[in-house]
């Protein structure tokens, strides 16, 4: 909580929606986490340099580590908040799942190009 709150320099000047227990907080930790599951492919990439130094600026201030030792755990929670994704989506990318759905799809679009036919 605290380095959301440090991150996106949340204080008692910010709309109170955004603080922690606001209607909109679960956004912040929501941002917070889509920055960290990309943490390691934007370090890979070299993407957002100022961005990725101050996510491990505030990790290192709001836990009282290094900078070397934030990168270290921020790369560790994007492997760990990416692989929890995946596993929580993992049905999505069933496409076995699909078959019936596909099945069902193409059935539908053959009567409709039967009832365009018999519009001609």
């Amino acid at each position: 909580r605290a380095v959301v709150v440090s991150l996106f320099a949340l204080d008692a000047s910010s709309p109170p929606e955004f603080r922690p227990n606001g209607s909109l907080w679960p956004l912040m930790e929501t941002a917070f986490a889509s920055l960290v599951a990309w943490f390691e492919d934007r370090a890979r990439a070299s993407e957002m340099r100022p961005l990725l130094d101050r996510m491990c600026e505030h990790h290192a201030r709001v836990f009282g580590r290094d900078a070397a030792a934030a990168r270290a755990t921020l790369l560790r929670w994007s492997r760990e908040v990416r692989a929890q994704f995946l596993a929580d989506n993992s049905r999505l990318a069933d496409t076995t799942a699909l078959g019936p759905t596909l099945a069902a799809l193409r059935s539908d679009l053959a009567a409709q190009r039967s009832q365009l036919d018999e519009v001609k």
